[in-house]
């Protein structure tokens, strides 16, 4: 199916819910403790090894920069479970230099993969948005 000039490469794959920006909750309110298991993916999913893109082979990177970032992401934030502050380390240890690493966040929030929470010139809190379908 031929693309529209204006979307980009995840657009239709990612819709977001009204409830999919909620943070998850603790099993017991008001204690903080395990955080609610969340159910299946409605999508079938795929889990891939973290040297994948993380390192390196033959001086080339197996996965574009956006998608090392945001499998980075469902790794640190335990599969959306939690948020993580994207800092320079963070970009560094995927290989994705500040200015890309701007870029790349940007363009994740716009397609709905992420959220993220910027508070004042820190490093941004991001949530990853587990809704496929």
């Amino acid at each position: 199916m031929p693309r529209k000039p204006d979307e980009g490469p995840l657009d239709g794959l990612l819709q977001p819910t009204p409830d999919a920006f909620d943070a998850p909750q603790s099993t017991r309110p008001g204690k903080p403790g395990r955080l609610k298991k969340r159910g299946p993916l409605p999508v079938p999913f795929v889990r891939i090894p973290v040297p994948w893109f993380t390192k390196q082979r033959r001086g080339k990177w197996l996965l574009p920069a956006d998608m090392r970032l945001f499998c980075w992401l469902i790794e640190k934030t335990g599969e959306g479970q939690r948020p993580w502050r994207v800092t320079s380390e963070t970009g560094a240890e995927v290989g994705i230099p500040a200015r890309t690493r701007r870029r790349v966040l940007a363009r994740l929030e716009e397609c709905g993969a992420i959220r993220i929470e910027r508070t004042n010139r820190n490093a941004p809190q991001v949530w990853v948005v587990w809704v496929f379908g």
